[in-house]
């Protein structure tokens, strides 16, 4: 069989710090290794545009709003 893994996982708060408990679950989870990336949203290295995504298998957007991402976001992410 073929098993597909989804590991890598980035987590986008919008203050700093919100992430820590879902980061310890995921972290506590003994059946999974997770590869897990926290940015906040006003982070210089936040990925705003669908490339830098993909580069993760699942994106948790931890209490974001819309008007809290990058005035660009949207409208660069309507291309795919």
């Amino acid at each position: 069989h073929y098993l597909q893994t989804f590991d890598k996982v980035l987590i986008v708060e919008r203050v700093e710090g919100e992430s820590v408990a879902l980061m310890e679950m995921l972290n506590g989870d003994p059946d999974k290794q997770y590869q897990i990336k926290k940015v906040c949203v006003t982070d210089k290295d936040f990925p705003n545009d669908v490339t830098s995504l993909r580069a993760y298998d699942q994106v948790i957007l931890n209490n974001v709003a819309n008007i809290d991402l990058p005035a660009d976001f949207e409208a660069a992410n309507q291309k795919i």
